[in-house]
């Protein structure tokens, strides 16, 4: 079902999985103007100022917004979610 918006809409029709997201970055730092699903693990419960999608292994990727410009709901730890932006690998 879907939720409520955050920010821009997204097509998802042109959504990655984490997992394929990952995988096509094994050759570039970063890629921009991606839309990426996947499940909420933590969010932020002082402002909702970031979030963690878990990862097909139980890691976690943080998802942070720009100047601060979004912050989402305490309570979609388990939701399932689909993020615009860009994306950039930080070890």
């Amino acid at each position: 079902t879907e939720g409520p918006d955050y920010g821009v809409a997204v097509d998802l029709n042109a959504s990655l999985t984490l997992t394929a997201l990952e995988e096509q970055m094994v050759s570039q730092d970063s890629m921009s103007n991606v839309t990426v699903t996947g499940i909420v693990s933590a969010v932020c419960q002082s402002k909702g100022c970031w979030m963690n999608i878990k990862r097909a292994d139980g890691s976690e990727m943080k998802v942070t917004f720009k100047d601060y410009a979004l912050f989402m709901p305490k309570d979609i730890v388990g939701k399932e979610v689909a993020i615009h932006g860009v994306a950039n690998r930080k070890e």
